[in-house]
């Protein structure tokens, strides 16, 4: 699952307000912001606005990078996704790494501008040549939605995984990966781990839903379709990152959905489901995931 850095992640961390832990960081090496990202830690986004305002106006890149995370969550100031592409694409031609995945995550989500996966793309390979997890991440994951460049994208994953194993996106991520290349068994347990750590988001269901059903577990597939569906219809369920993919992808989303409890999915060729037979989970999966709805 692709994922914008925010408060803490994938996120995955992620949400537009996920990775203040990796922001921090960045954020402790810009004396001049250090006291702006402080705040915003706390939860004061006022002092945080009034620190980081003046900073960015000035051109400092982690000071518009405040400002976008600010405006797109809407924390001390009015929610405005057009605002905060500004502010990222000022940053990111500053070549601040964490601005550019934020900024190919508006992009690819269509949050305050017109979607454009290839202008995602580019933004999420610039900042991966820069090492950053996300960036790597987002582009793994556009290269499985296409299924192109699978064993690339697994590596990346697998060393993404190995040093953030518990990062909701990036499981998700790799268990997609496995997925596209028709390695179901080794798909669910990565997935099932995503879905655990974040309930809230809709498309996790859906594509634990999805390899259910190429095990052939038909019902255990409907039921995470279903409350997928559920979750859309229900925003005070919602996790972060899975309200902010409702926003730009809801409708999206929610008619894949539908289309899959009428009519199911077309099976891969050699699936379980394709040979009529349902494999079996793994006990250590949890409990959601090992314990069958029927």
């Amino acid at each position: 699952m692709m994922v914008a850095i925010g408060k803490g992640f994938r996120r995955a961390a992620r949400a537009l307000g996920l990775i203040l832990a990796l922001s921090l960081g960045t954020a402790a090496a810009q004396a001049d912001t250090y006291p702006a990202w402080q705040a915003y830690e706390r939860g004061d986004y006022a002092l945080a606005l009034q620190l980081f305002e003046p900073l960015a106006r000035a051109g400092d890149a982690d000071a518009q990078y405040g400002m976008a995370l600010l405006l797109s969550d809407g924390l001390g100031v009015p929610q405005d996704r057009t605002a905060a592409v500004h502010w990222l694409e000022q940053a990111a031609a500053q070549g601040h790494d964490q601005a550019m995945v934020n900024l190919g995550f508006h992009i690819d989500l269509g949050l305050g501008v017109p979607r454009d996966r290839d202008l995602a793309e580019q933004w999420y390979a610039q900042a991966a040549q820069m090492g950053n997890l996300m960036a790597r991440n987002n582009l793994a994951y556009m290269w499985a939605l296409d299924r192109r460049n699978l064993d690339e994208a697994l590596r990346i994953m697998r060393d993404v995984v190995a040093l953030a194993p518990h990062e909701s996106s990036y499981l998700d991520t790799l268990g997609w990966v496995y997925y596209q290349m028709g390695r179901f068994q080794e798909a669910v347990g990565p997935i099932c781990d995503a879905v655990t750590l974040d309930p809230g988001h809709p498309e996790l269901r859906a594509h634990l839903g999805d390899v259910y059903w190429q095990l052939g577990r038909s019902f255990d597939a409907q039921y995470q379709w279903q409350r997928g569906l559920d979750l859309l219809s229900a925003p005070e369920a919602l996790s972060e990152t899975g309200a902010d993919f409702a926003e730009g992808l809801g409708a999206e989303i929610a008619a894949g959905l539908q289309q899959r409890l009428r009519n199911g999915l077309p099976y891969e060729e050699h699936s379980p489901g394709a040979a009529g037979q349902a494999e079996s989970l793994s006990p250590s999966l949890p409990d959601e995931c090992s314990i069958p709805v029927a």
